[in-house]
């Protein structure tokens, strides 16, 4: 199965959602794809933690937009003061 990139915003969700299957790598999976739209809202959600670490390589959604080097992103999580550290 893949994404079609063109999709729907609700549709890349679920999309994503269930190839993850928790809001804790979704956001992470999101950054990894350059998905701007779907890191927008996760980042406007008030129960998700944006700081949150992914298991294997303790990294934040910060740390894979700045090794990305993807400037929309690392500019939309530093204005919701995401931790970085």
């Amino acid at each position: 199965e893949t994404l079609n990139v063109n999709a729907p915003l609700v549709v890349k969700n679920q999309f994503l959602q269930s190839l993850v299957g928790s809001t804790t790598f979704l956001l992470h999976e999101a950054v990894r794809w350059g998905d701007v739209d779907v890191v927008r809202v996760m980042a406007s959600h008030p129960d998700i933690n944006l700081n949150i670490r992914a298991k294997k390589a303790l990294e934040t959604a910060l740390h894979f937009a700045a090794e990305l080097e993807d400037q929309r992103i690392l500019e939309l999580l530093l204005r919701r003061e995401v931790s970085v550290n």
